[in-house]
């Protein structure tokens, strides 16, 4: 079998990976192990792999150690094989193309192939690998909604973003008489500075800060609805029974998304696997029916097992099409293997 090596920076990737560094021949490049693309061209030679597969990182550093990493490689005519850990989050690099995108869905190949257009490499879906781990998992209504619901505000990295949504939802929570456990993502610089702290005193009695528990601990507490703007979290509560709600208000999570992926709505809401908030007005009605509603839930979670192939580990299928591509030249015009 053909070698591979794994190269991921940030945990979401990381995590996107993880699962084939389980299978024979697939191994980690240290990510800090070579200073830029000399560096890591030095691990090639020694390693001699047939290929690189890489993440998609988000952030700054990632994105540039990912990028050096894939210009490296194609210098030294290794197959580059990116697997998307979010939808839209590829980047098409000069010198550092992918020969082989991994994407989670059909839907999130066609947007691909409309993004990228001519520079589109040769796709198979699969990128659900991530989630192998929690498959077939629950997928069933959780949480108990008869008695004081609680839902999971899940946090991501931008401050005022999550102080816009919040300072929205928490009146309409607190009318409906349901409790928010507030988990703060561990980059959100402004938790940390105490900028959350006037909005816990407003609403003590209505809020609870879960941000020191891990996420098996949380999800013990029973919440029945995640809200976050697009947290890949969402996807992890869906595989605990947990439906969620994309929260994108203009003036909160929605400009960032756009300008990340280039869509405005989640890939996984427009399949009908999860729902959004995307203006104040509709507040109040989307979270009612959200958590009180059994059969909105009931299809929700249906068609999430549905997007995310929920009862079919997905890792096997993709190792299979990237020793596939190892015997094909790139050819860039879309196709999907």
């Amino acid at each position: 079998m053909d070698r591979c090596c794994l190269f991921a920076i940030d945990g979401g990737p990381r995590e996107t990976l993880s699962p084939l560094a389980r299978k024979e021949g697939h191994d980690w490049v240290e990510s800090e192990g070579g200073v830029g693309v000399c560096g890591y061209l030095n691990y090639f030679e020694l390693q001699s792999p047939a290929a690189l597969i890489v993440g998609t990182s988000r952030s700054p550093h990632g994105l540039k150690k990912e990028s050096e990493a894939r210009c490296a490689a194609k210098s030294v005519g290794l197959l580059v094989v990116a697997i998307e850990d979010y939808p839209g989050n590829y980047q098409d690099i000069e010198q550092g193309a992918a020969d082989l995108l991994v994407v989670e869905s059909e839907m999130a190949a066609a947007f691909t192939r409309a993004r990228l257009e001519r520079r589109c490499p040769p796709m198979v879906t699969g990128a659900t690998i991530r989630y192998d781990a929690l498959k077939p998992g629950k997928t069933t209504n959780s949480g108990c909604i008869d008695t004081v619901p609680h839902v999971l505000w899940v946090g991501q990295p931008e401050t005022g973003d999550a102080l816009h949504s919040l300072g929205i939802l928490l009146p309409h929570l607190n009318t409906l008489g349901v409790k928010l456990l507030f988990r703060a993502h561990p980059r959100d610089l402004g938790y940390a500075s105490g900028a959350y702290r006037s909005l816990f005193a407003s609403y003590a009695h209505a809020m609870r800060d879960v941000s020191d528990l891990d996420l098996a601990s949380v999800i013990a507490l029973g919440p029945c609805l995640g809200l976050t703007h697009f947290s890949s979290l969402a996807v992890v509560l869906g595989f605990h029974g947990i439906p969620s709600m994309h929260v994108l208000y203009p003036e909160g999570g929605q400009k960032r998304l756009r300008s990340l992926t280039g869509y405005t709505v989640p890939l996984v809401c427009q399949a009908g696997g999860s729902d959004t908030i995307a203006t104040p007005d509709e507040t109040a009605e989307k979270l009612r029916r959200a958590i009180f509603d059994g059969e909105w839930r009931r299809l929700v979670m249906q068609r999430f097992r549905e997007y995310y192939e929920a009862e079919t580990p997905r890792a096997e299928w993709v190792v299979t099409k990237i020793q596939h591509a190892l015997g094909r030249p790139p050819s860039y015009h879309s196709e999907i293997i």
